[in-house]
């Protein structure tokens, strides 16, 4: 049975920010060959995200009848908005049902707010982690550039969110096929474009910062969800 991933876009949001986490999951079901993952993307009020630039990312509405196994919250800064106060509600309750809940970037102030993080360590975006920890002491911050702790995953930074996905698949697939989907990846397939037949020697950056990172991969990776 495929993993139901939400993925919740929250402007301000670039396609460079959440394009990691999208083309990660689809490059997991097409090298694999079944659809391991069913990615939906969804916005606090079922309109198309604005991204950066102008582009307009499809979205459904988030509302309590969402049902996922990974919920996924991306926003690269917090901003207010109105009906704030609902979303982090209906952010608590779809959460409760989830067997993995994610923030990348600035999100994990929205996954604070809706008292997600208590007691579990949490990677925060070296910008705000000073005033995160002085609002939420309950949580863990970490210096890691992600964090993994049992049934919660942060992200501190955008840039690092392929690697981020990277563990998450390996976790619930394979190590194999993580290392297949960085092989796979923007920045190996735009290399071999430029290299030509030299591409048998290029080595994919994502791939090699990923491997280089082993140790606490490790680690991250015999931790189990609970």
């Amino acid at each position: 049975m495929s993993v139901r991933v939400a993925i919740i876009a929250l402007p301000p949001v670039s396609m460079s920010g959440i394009a990691p986490v999208l083309d990660a999951l689809a490059l997991a079901n097409e090298i694999d060959g079944r659809r391991l993952f069913d990615p939906r993307v969804y916005s606090r009020d079922g309109r198309a995200v604005t991204l950066s630039g102008g582009a307009q990312l499809p979205a459904e509405a988030f509302d309590d009848d969402v049902r996922c196994d990974w919920l996924i919250v991306v926003a690269e800064r917090l901003d207010a908005f109105d009906g704030q106060r609902h979303f982090v509600s209906t952010l608590a309750r779809v959460a409760a049902s989830a067997s993995l809940v994610c923030g990348v970037h600035h999100d994990v102030w929205w996954l604070a707010k809706a008292g997600l993080l208590a007691h579990r360590r949490v990677a925060a975006h070296w910008k705000t982690s000073q005033s995160f920890v002085e609002r939420y002491g309950d949580a863990i911050v970490s210096q890691q550039i992600f964090e993994i702790d049992r049934d919660r995953a942060t992200c501190a930074s955008g840039q690092a969110a392929l690697d981020f996905m990277l563990t998450l698949i390996a976790r619930n697939q394979s190590a194999e096929l993580a290392e297949r989907i960085a092989d796979g990846s923007v920045p190996a397939r735009s290399a071999r474009a430029r290299n030509g037949s030299a591409c048998r020697s290029y080595r994919c950056p994502v791939r090699q910062a990923w491997r280089a990172n082993e140790a606490s991969r490790i680690r991250v990776l015999r931790t189990r969800w609970r």
